[in-house]
């Protein structure tokens, strides 16, 4: 249903796809549209994603989508580049905090 996030939330480690009314939000949006789902689904999943997670964590989000769409990278290289840029436990975390919003988000964004 929510693409990215979705497999962000599955993944729950290092390998996030993977929002606070900001050009994070956007990015985050926008990969959502890309993904195949309206954009008023897209914008209520941000939306409970930028409440539920810090601003660290929808910077973290973004920049998987900013990989991508800025600078051509295909989901592989631009997971590549995330464990480079982030430790570990930093993407392990954003993974589990992910989860719960998540699965909100599948149930009130539809």
């Amino acid at each position: 249903m929510f693409g990215k996030f979705k497999v962000m939330a599955v993944a729950a480690a290092p390998f996030l796809l993977v929002a606070c009314g900001s050009s994070d939000e956007n990015y985050l949006v926008e990969a959502c549209i890309k993904d195949g789902q309206s954009e008023s689904v897209c914008e209520c999943t941000a939306d409970i994603m930028t409440e539920a997670l810090s601003p660290d964590q929808i910077e973290m989000m973004a920049t998987m989508s900013k990989l991508q769409a800025d600078d051509g990278l295909t989901e592989q290289e631009a997971q590549a580049k995330m464990m480079e840029e982030y430790n570990m436990m930093e993407l392990m975390a954003l993974g589990m905090a992910t989860i719960e919003p998540a699965m909100r988000a599948s149930q009130e964004c539809n």
